[in-house]
């Protein structure tokens, strides 16, 4: 297995545990002077009918078999290209995916990445689509360059946004979000 899959694979736990935790994020620990001798094992999300799981490093799909995200980036609202994701669920599906990452960026377009293509702008379908196929859409923002964190009015922006695509798709089991 390439870095590359193990860190898209370590990421992708990392939010399904955030996601399936119904008691929210825990704070983080602190230092112990004292080494310590054992370690407890990691606790045991309940799976709920219908939903994604996670027990140990194994996530659960809603039909109960382990799940392991196979898929490619792909292109959402205000993205880089002019092409349509609309349409291509059932080649995702014959090329053995299972799950999509759908590269975003706010109205106007991601800064500093060129043109903003208006052709992948209804989210909403796009969802819809592949979800309704089976494919988890992993719901990615592309706005902020890599190593930057937003301030003032892009972060109220970026918020805002994020707010309104969480409570749209809370619902649906297939939609992750990728922060």
């Amino acid at each position: 297995m390439t870095l590359r899959r193990l860190g898209a694979l370590a990421l992708i736990t990392v939010l399904v545990l955030a996601s399936c935790s119904s008691s929210g994020p825990k704070p983080a620990a602190t230092p112990s002077t004292a080494p310590s001798t054992t370690v407890a094992p990691p606790k045991r999300v309940a799976a709920e009918p219908g939903k994604f799981s996670v027990d140990g490093t194994t996530i659960t799909g809603p039909d109960g078999q382990p799940f392991v995200p196979v898929g490619a980036n792909m292109l959402g609202p205000e993205s880089f290209w002019a092409t349509s994701t609309i349409g291509l669920s059932g080649t995702a599906k014959q090329w053995g995916f299972n799950t999509i990452r759908l590269n975003t960026c706010l109205p106007g377009g991601c800064d500093g990445l060129g043109a903003a293509w208006p052709i992948n702008d209804d989210l909403d379908a796009i969802v819809r689509e592949y979800t309704a196929a089976g494919l988890v859409v992993m719901i990615e923002m592309h706005q902020v360059k890599p190593g930057a964190f937003p301030e003032g009015a892009e972060l109220e922006r970026i918020k805002r946004w994020w707010t309104d695509v969480a409570s749209r798709f809370a619902g649906n089991p297939y939609v992750w979000f990728n922060l």
